[in-house]
């Protein structure tokens, strides 16, 4: 995070921290080279503002500056390409933006928090990376003394299996082989890393993991959804991601390998309304009465 940002991160209550950067990340500007970066990105803030203001940018993928309108993912009439000042590559070449992670998404949810939605069959959870390492990082690096491949939880069928490489627990059991986690069940990795295993819906199979002991990446996430077919999102506690002051519950699914979501009532996907479904795309926006979240597939970085 940039100096602004960490010092209103450490002066703000987590809530208003969360959503802070929440509505940073919305805020986008258009590189001529056809990619978005958030302001988030840039290292800087906008928090409780309106209106669609110009100013200096700099692309996170093709690593140029360059000057335009910043606006809200899903405002089309905005997403023009801007030719104030067209980057210069070498050979003449168009800069080309980097390929997305399908394994995870980000789901930014107004008034609730950032969520990870790990897509892929299994999620390893471990230390940060020391620098300058070239082994393999977890895909949930927490900032605590755990080793980097410190555990792994991977679907089988609707059950999830945790195995381990370092000192793990599970309700106070000792890990030593492949353990079938079960609803509320406590993790503790290492010594006080605890994360607590829910599957709260007997309709889906996807599961929660919340960050008991507090211990987080780098990147502020509320938690973990471990999907298998669905993820609900809504007020009822049976929800994977409860959402309070939702009046409807929208369907996160997977259909053909791509995201999708769908609900009962009346939901608006980029300013478009949906029939019976819609697929999810980075930087999808999705609205309805009193709910709005975007979804990030690319440069999925929890640092």
């Amino acid at each position: 995070m940039s100096t602004l940002q960490n010092i209103l991160t450490g002066v703000l209550c987590d809530k208003w921290a969360a959503s802070m950067e929440a509505e940073s990340r919305d805020w986008v500007m258009q590189c001529p080279c056809g990619h978005e970066t958030s302001i988030w990105e840039m290292g800087g803030v906008r928090w409780k503002a309106a209106g669609n203001p110009r100013r200096h940018g700099h692309c996170a993928v093709c690593n140029h500056t360059f000057f335009g309108k910043v606006y809200r993912r899903g405002e089309h009439t905005a997403r023009t390409r801007n030719t104030d000042h067209p980057p210069q590559t070498k050979n003449n070449q168009s800069p080309q933006p980097q390929p997305i992670n399908r394994s995870q998404c980000l789901l930014w949810i107004d008034g609730v928090g950032c969520w990870l939605v790990s897509l892929s069959e299994s999620l390893t959870i471990g230390g940060p990376a020391p620098s300058g390492s070239t082994g393999e990082a977890a895909d949930l690096k927490l900032l605590a003394d755990l080793s980097r491949q410190h555990a792994a939880i991977t679907r089988s069928g609707e059950s999830f299996v945790l195995t381990a490489n370092g000192p793990t627990s599970v309700s106070g059991k000792q890990v030593n082989g492949p353990v079938i986690l079960r609803d509320n069940d406590l993790i503790e990795l290492g010594s006080g890393v605890r994360l607590t295993f829910r599957q709260p819906s007997a309709l889906s199979a996807s599961a929660r993991l919340e960050f008991t002991s507090g211990h987080r990446p780098a990147k502020r996430i509320d938690g973990v959804i471990l999907m298998d077919q669905t993820c609900l999102m809504g007020p009822s506690e049976d929800c994977h991601i409860v959402c309070p002051h939702w009046e409807q519950t929208v369907v996160m699914f997977l259909r053909n390998g791509k995201l999708s979501c769908r609900s009962d009532e009346e939901l608006f996907v980029n300013g478009s309304p949906i029939e019976s479904s819609a697929p999810i795309r980075d930087g999808t926006v999705i609205t309805g009465a009193e709910l709005r979240l975007r979804a990030e597939l690319s440069r999925v970085d929890l640092g």
